[in-house]
């Protein structure tokens, strides 16, 4: 990735590693992102016992707890220093590697299992990044994406608020087209769905819009309760993406 880019990456996210931190490793945001993990991967005939799983752009974690209760063994790739801290201390027997996700120094075919939550972070360079994830799963091994949908309303009025909110540095953003990267990459789609309602914009997203952390406390599980017994919303209204793929063999 061209390294302009990264290094506003890397001082964006090491300016708010702390502030960032207590957003989304808050009680109700980690809550929301596992009931959504375990609706999606529900009845898959996945078993996750002795896998290494690689959390990447993991940031403090947030997807890392979720897997350690798996009987996973899990890593963790960032680009920001600040985060990689903030991931050693909370998960002091996982190792965390400082790096790039377009060219990390872990094996090739070391991971069974990645996921991530910001591959449309890396955009314009999503083909070195893709390929990457490629060299680091073993043959067979699942890529899980947790991404803004594009095409839908949503999506178009989430690059509107960042136009219009300069604090946040998205200008290597692009929302994630799912069939694009099965038509483009040696993956096959084993499920996908769109979802994203009032909860995961003021719990998941709760940073975006300044909402004091105390605060949320007070409607969180009753927005979260409404989302989690909603049934699959259709693109075209949907905030995110969550898509498990399979690498292909051969």
């Amino acid at each position: 990735m061209n390294n302009t880019i990264e290094q506003k990456q890397r001082d964006y996210y090491n300016a708010i590693a702390a502030q960032y931190d207590r957003y989304k490793t808050n009680t109700y945001a980690l809550q929301y992102r596992y009931e959504m993990y375990d609706k999606f991967l529900k009845g898959l005939d996945i078993n996750f016992t002795g896998m290494h799983v690689l959390d990447a752009l993991s940031g403090g974690g947030e997807s890392t707890g979720y897997f350690l209760a798996r009987n996973c063994t899990v890593s963790g790739l960032d680009i920001s220093d600040e985060q990689c801290k903030i991931y050693a201390e909370r998960f002091p027997k996982s190792e965390i590697r400082c790096e790039s996700i377009t060219k990390s120094t872990y094996p090739d075919g070391s991971c069974d299992f990645i996921v991530i939550n910001g591959l449309h972070h890396t955009y314009p360079h999503l083909d070195l990044t893709i390929n990457e994830l490629l060299r680091l799963l073993k043959p067979g091994g699942y890529l899980f994406l947790w991404e803004p949908a594009s095409k839908s309303i949503m999506d178009y009025f989430r690059k509107l608020w960042y136009r219009l909110d300069p604090h946040f540095f998205e200008e290597n953003e692009k929302s994630i087209d799912v069939k694009d990267i099965v038509r483009q990459y040696p993956f096959s789609k084993i499920k996908s769905v769109y979802g994203g309602l009032i909860a995961y914009l003021l719990v998941h997203s709760a940073l975006q819009f300044r909402i004091p952390p105390a605060i949320i406390r007070y409607y969180a599980p009753t927005l979260m309760a409404f989302e989690n017994n909603t049934a699959n919303i259709p693109r075209f209204f949907s905030c995110w993406v969550l898509a498990l793929l399979q690498k292909v063999e051969g």
